[in-house]
């Protein structure tokens, strides 16, 4: 079950660390290069995914693509309200703008949201081919069962 999970697992992880991160040294070039970091490393990951087939669909891609950007945005969102603003941000409200704890809640409502559909969609992608596979009576479906669960995503 884990493969099924595990670069969804691997993008919470890195999400909640980034947070932890800023929130830890919050400084105007830690938010930067930490995000593009993350960001870098995620993508990658994402490219490595979907060439081993890890998504179930499009939307399943989407989602965790939709993950990768919410952090590209608030990696550089600070400095982009800052060319904006000019000399009006300072010290404090670099330190104000990740210092709160709103990351918990977007991280658990992202957790939700990607965790949920890919649920949803695993079950459906396997109950699919177990009645594909019913209908053309090839094999048992105990069988078919077995071998769908440790070939998605594999």
């Amino acid at each position: 079950m884990l493969r099924h999970w595990y670069y969804s697992l691997l993008m919470l992880v890195t999400y909640v660390s980034v947070f932890l991160f800023w929130k830890q040294f919050p400084s105007r070039v830690n938010f930067v290069v930490g995000g593009v970091v993350a960001v870098t490393l995620l993508t990658a990951g994402l490219a490595w995914a979907w060439r081993r087939k890890y998504f179930v669909n499009r939307i399943d891609l989407c989602l965790h693509g939709y993950i990768i950007a919410d952090l590209c945005l608030e990696s550089v969102l600070f400095e982009v309200l800052r060319l904006f603003n000019g000399a009006q941000v300072t010290a404090e409200l670099v330190s104000r703008f990740h210092h709160n704890n709103n990351y918990i809640l977007c991280t658990i409502t992202l957790a939700t949201l990607l965790g949920g559909y890919r649920f949803y969609a695993l079950r459906r992608a396997n109950i699919a081919n177990l009645a594909s596979s019913a209908l053309a009576g090839t094999r048992d479906t105990a069988d078919t069962w077995k071998d769908r669960t440790e070939s998605v995503g594999a």
